[in-house]
């Protein structure tokens, strides 16, 4: 997949404390971890991701 393809990470999706955090595939993994997504959470991985409204 290219560097630059859309991620989407939604944790505690449905709950009042929802989060959610995007990046690019190149920099997904220490995005993510640097702002301390955990699990339970959902990732999605492609262009649809791209689709996701602002990170909350």
């Amino acid at each position: 997949m290219p560097p630059r393809t859309p991620v989407v990470a939604v944790m505690d999706g449905g709950l009042p404390g929802q989060r959610v955090e995007q990046a690019p595939l190149e920099h997904a993994a220490e995005h993510l971890a640097a702002r301390g997504v955990r699990a339970p959470a959902v990732v999605v991985v492609g262009e649809v991701a791209g689709l996701a409204p602002s990170a909350t």
